[in-house]
C-alpha cells in the first residue's frame, strides 16, 4: 500500500489499479470478497506510449515480464492499442504500466520509480497536455496565494494608506525570499514572448487591479483609486523585477516604504 501511497502523489499518475488499495473505487468489492492481497498492480500514466516506454526501461530493481505474485519485482508496459479492444477502458490513449512489488525494501521501490519517474520537461508537459497547459496550472496556483496575500492585507483593520504599504512590504520580502525562483511568477510572464502566456498574466494582473480599485473606493473616488493602483502595480512589478536582478530583501524593503509613503501623499492629496 506505501507504493499506492507514493504514486497517488505523482502528477505523471492518472489512475492507481488495485483493489485492496482503500482509494481504488472497487475496494468495497475487495473488502466484501477477499481475505488478502499481494504486490500486483497497475498505474495508468499521462506518457506517451515512448514515455511509458521509457519509464519501464529506466526502472532497475524490476525485471520487464508478467508475474503472478513472486518474489520478485516485475513490470510489463501495456500500451493503448492493446487496450483499445476493452469496451470497459476508461483511460483513452494513456500507457497502462503494470507492477509486482516484490520483497525489495518499499523504501528501495519508491527511490527507483522516483529516478524512472523523472520530472523532465518533455514528461512533465505531457502530464498536463501540453507546456502552456502547465504553465497555466502552475501560475493559476500561484495567482491564488498570491490573492490570498492582497486579501489578508486588506482585511486588516487599518487604514488604506497603512493596507497598501504592507501589502508592497510583504512582496518586497516574499518577492526576495526564494532565491532559486525570485520576484513574481506573473509579472514575469508579463514580459514573456509567448502571447498566450502573457495573456494569462494580463487577465490575472486586471483581477488584483479591480480588487485594489474596489477596496479604495471608500477612500478616493474611482479616477484616484485607478491612478493609485497602478502606482501600485508598477512598484510591485519593479519589486519583482529587481528581486530577480539579485537585490536584496533589505533593499526592496526600502523600495517599498518609499512607494507605500508616496501613496499615502496620493490617498491625503484632494
Amino acid at each position: 500500500m506505501a507504493i499506492c501511497d507514493f504514486l497517488a502523489t505523482r502528477p505523471e499518475v492518472s489512475r492507481i489499479y488495485n483493489p485492496a488499495w482503500p482509494q481504488d473505487p472497487g475496494h468495497a468489492l475487495w473488502q466484501r470478497d477477499c481475505t488478502g492481497t499481494n504486490g500486483m498492480l497497475a498505474v495508468s500514466l499521462k506518457f506517451t506510449p515512448a514515455q511509458a516506454r521509457r519509464f519501464v526501461e529506466s526502472l532497475t530493481l524490476f525485471g520487464i515480464g508478467f508475474s503472478w505474485g513472486g518474489f520478485e519485482s516485475l513490470v510489463q508496459l501495456v500500451t493503448p492499442a492493446e487496450l483499445a479492444r476493452h469496451a470497459y477502458w476508461p483511460e483513452g490513449d494513456l500507457a497502462l504500466v503494470r507492477l509486482h512489488i516484490g520483497l525489495e525494501d518499499p523504501r528501495d521501490v519508491i527511490a527507483d520509480l522516483t529516478q524512472a519517474l523523472k520530472i523532465n520537461p518533455p514528461s512533465l508537459y505531457a502530464a498536463y497536455g501540453s507546456k502552456l497547459g502547465l504553465f497555466e496550472r502552475a501560475i493559476r496556483a500561484y495567482a491564488a496565494d498570491e490573492l490570498a496575500q492582497v486579501q489578508q492585507a486588506l482585511r486588516a483593520e487599518r487604514s488604506a494608506a497603512e493596507a497598501l504599504g504592507g501589502l508592497l512590504e510583504t512582496a518586497a520580502i516574499r518577492y526576495s525570499s526564494r532565491p532559486a525562483t525570485p520576484g513574481c511568477m506573473i509579472a514575469t510572464a508579463l514580459q514573456s514572448h509567448d502571447d498566450a502566456a502573457r495573456g494569462i498574466a494580463v487577465t490575472l494582473t486586471r483581477q488584483n487591479e479591480a480588487l485594489l480599485e474596489e477596496y479604495l473606493w471608500p477612500s478616493a473616488s474611482p479616477g484616484k483609486a485607478r491612478t493609485i493602483v497602478q502606482f501600485v502595480m508598477q512598484n510591485l512589478r519593479g519589486l519583482s523585477l529587481n528581486a530577480r536582478l539579485g537585490y536584496s530583501s533589505d533593499d526592496l524593503v526600502r523600495s517599498a516604504r518609499i512607494a507605500a509613503g508616496a501613496v499615502s501623499d496620493l490617498l491625503e492629496t484632494p
